[in-house]
């Protein structure tokens, strides 16, 4: 197709949320080199998001290149190939800006965050330092330093980042991030009453900017009952594709996902891993993620060696074509039927860990995105009885398929549980996997901090001190898992 004809089927691709049309056209523009001006940084965001990166990585260089190489355009790039997971890249790309752009405040805190995700915490503590000077109220700076650093050990800090919160800022995205930064060094100082009142804060804030968003879950969690074993098992038999290379993780957030995640990357036959998300790009193709829209695509003639071809393309995308990779996305038990189906050769750990932790965890951690559930202590009760109904119905109907790990047995017993991971998924034991903390990789997750610590037993009775406020969360957990709610509702 000429450039006129690329330019109007991206539109329309774009307009109709068609991810293969919009791809095919962009493809067609970087081919033909078309004057798109300003235009590619669009392309190049629309390109990411469906998981091209080589293709946004062109793009986006297209657009460095039609605004002259500007230190804007060129931070622009920075940014977007930390969000494609090209940390070392965006690394070096930073290196090459003034420290002014796009101002002091966000170039500072951009260097620490990447410095963070990198594992560098001295650079990262050195950068984040930098931010607060030129902006000492900065919510996402303080957040991102409480992940680097235990305020408990640094009080003229504490006491700074409590000079911060005395006059918060009223932006409320700025507002909440503070709130959150605040609640994680009380509770480093063990001032849990204090936490528990600006974690609430946080959360409520949260809430109020979600607005729309607020749906407890934007998929509709489906039971092995939901999903006939005849399709599941047919779908499984016809899937020729290898897809050996791929171990699943799943569980809910904080339930030590990113753990089990870094446990396996220590492996020199694993290659890295990530919450790669590309289900919902199958989900987009296929046109819903659930048994009657699969069938629906069946019927229409679709392939399923198409869908297995298409994830291990964008995860080689991602990765390059060699080694083992770790998919830990969120929400993955929501995709179960898909997941079996598509990949019945592939391991799949399934986290499990005490409820109250987990929730009172989910409670606390600033997520980005993707987890709107977990700014009320109601939705987070509810969503774990969901979780406990999809893990029993799916590990029932299929029980030779999961590895069950429960947290507070990997971080008791690391050597044995470890041992059993491996085995699950044909790895030999090494001796890294026993100090996943040393591992030199980028971990882009709430547990960044975490992961980066030996393996302890701190996670056990996390939420113990907070019990007295976590009513809500508890009641609303025992009245879901007796009534077998269907689907955690919106939060108020």
């Amino acid at each position: 197709m000429d450039v006129h004809e690329a330019v109007a089927a991206l539109k329309a691709g774009l307009a109709g949320n068609d991810r293969l049309a919009i791809n095919r056209a962009a493809l067609a523009l970087i081919a033909a080199e078309a004057p798109l001006g300003r235009t590619w940084q669009a392309v190049a965001q629309a390109l990411a998001r469906n998981g091209e990166i080589g293709a946004a990585e062109q793009a986006i260089d297209r657009y460095v290149a039609a605004e002259g190489a500007s230190s804007a355009a060129r931070f622009a790039r920075a940014a977007l190939l930390a969000q494609m997971g090209r940390l070392d890249s965006a690394w070096a790309a930073m290196a090459t800006l003034p420290e002014t752009v796009p101002d002091r405040t966000a170039n500072a805190y951009f260097k620490g965050s990447l410095a963070l995700d990198r594992g560098n915490r001295d650079a990262a503590e050195h950068h984040l330092r930098d931010a607060l000077t030129a902006n000492p109220q900065s919510g996402p700076t303080w957040l991102a330093l409480t992940e680097a650093l235990d305020l408990a050990d640094h009080p003229a800090l504490a006491e700074q980042l409590e000079q911060a919160w005395a006059t918060p800022p009223t932006d409320p995205a700025e507002r909440a991030n503070l709130a959150y930064a605040v609640g994680r060094a009380r509770d480093q100082r063990r001032d849990y009453a204090g936490a528990f009142d600006v974690f609430s804060q946080g959360a409520a804030a949260r809430r109020a900017i979600d607005g729309a968003a607020r749906a407890a879950s934007p998929l509709a969690p489906a039971t092995a009952a939901d999903w006939p074993a005849e399709l599941i098992e047919r779908t499984a038999a016809s899937i020729s594709v290898d897809h050996r290379r791929m171990i699943f993780v799943t569980g809910l957030p904080r339930s030590g996902t990113t753990l089990v995640e870094q446990i396996f990357a220590s492996n020199d036959e694993v290659c890295d891993g990530a919450e790669l998300g590309l289900f919902r790009l199958i989900e987009q193709d296929i046109g819903g993620s659930d048994a009657a829209s699969f069938q629906r695509w069946l019927d229409r003639g679709g392939n399923p060696d198409e869908l297995v071809r298409s994830y291990l393309y964008l995860v080689e995308e991602r990765f390059g074509p060699t080694g083992r990779i770790v998919d830990k996305s969120l929400e993955a038990s929501h995709y179960m039927g898909l997941l079996l189906a598509l990949f019945p050769r592939a391991p799949i750990v399934w986290m499990r860990r005490d409820p109250v932790d987990c929730g009172w965890s989910a409670f606390r951690a600033f997520f980005a995105r993707g987890v709107n559930w977990a700014w009320d202590l109601q939705s987070i009760g509810r969503r774990l009885a969901v979780d406990d109904q999809l893990f029993e119905s799916w590990t029932r109907r299929y029980p030779d398929r999961f590895t069950i790990m429960h947290y507070e047995e990997l971080v008791t017993d690391p050597e044995r549980q470890i041992e059993r991971l491996a085995a699950a998924a044909g790895l030999e034991r090494s001796q890294a996997m026993l100090s996943p903390h040393m591992a030199k990789r980028a971990v882009l997750t709430a547990s960044v901090s975490q992961v980066r610590k030996q393996i302890n037993r701190k996670g056990i009775g996390a939420a113990e001190p907070y019990r007295e406020w976590l009513g809500p969360m508890i009641e609303a957990y025992a009245c879901a898992s007796a009534a077998g709610l269907p689907e955690p509702p919106a939060y108020p």
